[in-house]
């Protein structure tokens, strides 16, 4: 296989990626050493021996794992994409067709799957099966969200311009090192 191009130009990097076939993968995670999942164009598992592809209800790529047991992995991607299940019973497809934004990331909290995406803060309801926006009492509300992490009872959104921790009652927002303020 020839080497990739330069990291720096995406389009070039994209083209070897697609003529070399090979595999984009942008995260790892799962409940055990024996037990882990790579997500990204494609979903891939490790049983302990050997790395096998699993077939999802959708082809959209990837970006996210979070693991809430063995039994219950979440994978979130592009439009909207929220799938929940396992290697070995596969995957349910939770997405709505008219969501079109990009998940980036999910966390379990407060009994809530928040997903962070493109559009803002939303949470999955699985009493109402629902995927809707989430307002913070913020003001004003949270910029843009593309990690989270719950840690010690916080629940934390990362963004580029907006940082910002949950304790279950209040938000606040926590000034960017980087950026102006956000008021």
């Amino acid at each position: 296989m020839p080497e990739p191009p330069d990291s720096d130009d995406e389009e070039a990097f994209d083209r070897w990626l697609d003529e070399n076939d090979a595999i984009d993968l942008v995260d790892i995670d799962g409940p055990a050493e024996d037990d882990l999942y790579a997500v990204g164009d494609e979903v891939w598992h490790w049983d302990g021996q050997s790395w096998s592809q699993l077939a999802l209800p959708t082809d959209e790529p990837l970006n996210a794992i979070k693991v809430l047991s063995p039994r219950e992995i979440i994978l979130v991607g592009l439009n909207g994409t929220l799938l929940a299940g396992n290697a070995h019973t596969g995957f349910i497809d939770l997405s709505r067709v008219e969501d079109n934004q990009n998940f980036t990331s999910a966390e379990w909290f407060a009994e809530k799957l928040f997903l962070a995406s493109n559009f803002g803060l939303h949470v999955y309801d699985p009493a109402k099966k629902t995927i809707e926006p989430y307002a913070t009492d913020l003001s004003p509300d949270l910029q843009d969200t593309h990690i989270l992490e719950a840690k010690d009872g916080i629940l934390w959104s990362f963004g580029f311009k907006d940082l910002a921790w949950f304790d279950g009652k209040t938000w606040t927002r926590v000034d960017h090192p980087d950026n102006p303020p956000i008021r």
